[in-house]
C-alpha cells in the first residue's frame, strides 16, 4: 500500500500542509496531524539586532554583521520538516514525494533530502500555494506530472 502512496508537501518558509495521495490522480486527502509551523524556538533569535560600524569620517555606518533572523527561522523550520520526510522514506510511510513551495524554501529542502528520500521525489514545483484548496493542489499536481 505504502508503494502506491505519494505525499504532496506543500511548504514555504513558515508553514507546511501534507497531503496524501492513495491513488494516483486521485483526490488528496489532507493530514492535519501533519501540519506544522515555525515554533518559537525557530524565531528565537529574531530580535537580535545587527551590529553597526560607523566611520570617522563621516556621518554613514556600515553593517557589520549579516545575521537575517529570518532566514534563520526558515531555515530551522525547514530542517525540521526534511527530517520528518527522511524519516519518512526510511520507514516506508509513502512511496512518492512531491514537494511545492516558493524556490528558496524548495532549494533548501531539496538539499536536505537524504538520498533514500530523494529517490522517491517523484515531481517539485517552485510556486507558493500553501493556502490552496486540495482540489486546486490535485489539477496542479497533474499538470505537473504530464511530460
Amino acid at each position: 500500500m505504502t508503494q502506491d502512496l505519494t505525499w504532496v508537501v506543500v511548504a514555504d518558509g513558515a508553514q507546511v500542509r501534507i497531503f496524501e495521495e492513495r491513488v494516483r490522480h486521485g483526490a488528496l486527502h489532507e493530514r492535519p496531524d501533519f501540519a506544522d509551523a515555525q515554533s518559537e524556538e525557530d524565531r528565537q533569535h529574531a530580535a537580535h539586532a545587527k551590529a553597526a560600524v560607523f566611520s570617522k569620517f563621516g556621518p554613514g555606518h556600515s553593517v557589520a554583521n549579516d545575521y537575517d533572523p529570518h532566514a534563520q527561522a526558515e531555515q530551522k523550520f525547514l530542517r525540521r520538516l526534511a527530517e520528518r520526510l527522511n524519516k519518512g522514506a526510511e520507514g516506508r510511510a509513502f512511496g512518492h514525494l512531491v514537494l511545492i513551495a516558493p524556490p528558496r524554501a524548495l532549494g533548501f529542502l531539496r538539499e536536505q533530502l537524504t538520498p533514500q528520500a530523494s529517490k522517491r521525489l517523484e515531481a517539485d514545483a517552485p510556486h507558493a500555494c500553501l493556502n490552496e484548496a486540495a482540489e486546486t493542489l490535485r489539477r496542479r499536481l497533474h499538470d505537473l506530472r504530464m511530460p
